[in-house]
């Protein structure tokens, strides 16, 4: 039996007063699992920009190059 149908045979076995308070459980867990994710998501992001950052070192340009390559007279 799967862990679904595991869930879903004690859920039924449940009273609906028992149920409100399951449901609040169930959503927090959603909740966390969800929280998670987008953690995970915006380390990854995290983790390529201090990437980009260490090879943007590498191709440094002095502000007053820059400045001129812009048109601007600093």
């Amino acid at each position: 039996m799967s862990y679904r149908e595991q869930c879903i045979e004690i859920i039924n076995g449940f009273s609906e007063k028992y149920l409100a308070d399951v449901l609040l459980i169930l959503k927090a867990a959603k909740k966390a699992e969800c929280e998670a994710e987008d953690d995970a998501f915006c380390m990854k992001l995290y983790e390529e920009y201090l990437k980009d950052l260490r090879t943007e070192g590498e191709e440094f340009i002095p502000i007053e190059e820059l400045a001129g390559l812009a048109g601007v007279e600093l």
